[in-house]
């Protein structure tokens, strides 16, 4: 059973050289791989499937943050070791969280600054994959240190 997802063609074409290195690791030749993808393709998706579940673990395992951006809100999240911490801004109107993106004067009395914590209750790479899932996007931490600094500014 997949874990995730199946990589799409246009992730497969991107991880094209590991996905064969997959296939020589398990003792798969090239005229292997063509005759169980005209012949069995249960096995091939096997194959994509569990090969699609060591990309996406690894790529999970090296983010830290992701961020989503609404239309009337930013929300940015970090996983520490322990749990999933939640910096984000939420407005009455789409145009000034473009403006805060923007990095244009923002009236910030305007936008509410929100923070929480949240325990894993599973592994903390299925809780980034659902987030991914349902919009989130895996980002460097910018906008979440720059959200940090702002919480922390603010409690004081």
């Amino acid at each position: 059973m997949i874990k995730y997802r199946l990589l799409t063609p246009e992730e497969l074409e991107l991880f094209e050289k590991e996905f064969i290195d997959y296939l020589v690791v398990n003792s798969i030749t090239a005229d292997d791989w063509i005759k169980i993808k005209t012949t069995d393709n249960a096995k091939a998706k096997r194959i994509l499937s569990l090969f699609s579940d060591v990309v996406l673990e690894k790529v999970l395992r090296q983010a830290q943050y992701l961020k989503k951006v609404n239309r009337d809100s930013i929300m940015c999240f970090h996983f520490q070791s322990q749990q999933i911490v939640m910096v984000g801004l939420q407005a009455s109107d789409k145009q000034e969280i473009d403006c805060y993106l923007n990095g244009k004067n923002t009236d910030i009395s305007k936008l509410q600054l929100l923070s929480s914590t949240k325990k894993y209750t599973r592994q903390s790479e299925l809780e980034m994959f659902d987030m991914i899932e349902k919009g989130a996007v895996i980002s460097d931490g910018s906008m979440y240190k720059k959200l940090w600094l702002l919480a922390t500014e603010n409690a004081t």
